[in-house]
């Protein structure tokens, strides 16, 4: 389980070159909430809720197995946190593009 108090570990924010190649994403990143409840689901799951509900183009990169479990209970939170959150879960990250929002490995500190 991720606490609350753990959301400021997580690298949620956006680079300033990440607000500027993609103003549109950036701001539902920064300004939507939702909530979501994953608790075993396949990463290729969660992708497809995601794109239903905030209407964002997600790529995955090649090297993530789409079979990934997430597990992530979170309620009326900012779509990056929840992102981030849920992510994290997986050992994975997001970042930002002109085309939209890549799903890859989280890089070792």
């Amino acid at each position: 389980l991720i606490f609350a108090k753990d959301l400021r570990r997580l690298p949620t924010r956006l680079t300033k070159a990440e607000l500027a190649v993609n103003p549109a994403a950036a701001k539902r990143l920064t300004t939507q909430s939702l909530s979501m409840n994953f608790e075993g689901t396949p990463l290729s799951e969660v992708v497809d809720f995601l794109r239903a509900v905030t209407t964002l183009n997600y790529a995955v990169d090649p090297q993530v197995d789409l079979s990934t479990p997430c597990n992530a209970v979170i309620r009326e939170t900012i779509l990056g946190e929840s992102l981030g959150l849920v992510l994290a879960t997986a050992r994975l990250r997001y970042r930002l593009t002109a085309e939209g929002i890549v799903i890859e490995p989280a890089k070792k500190p």
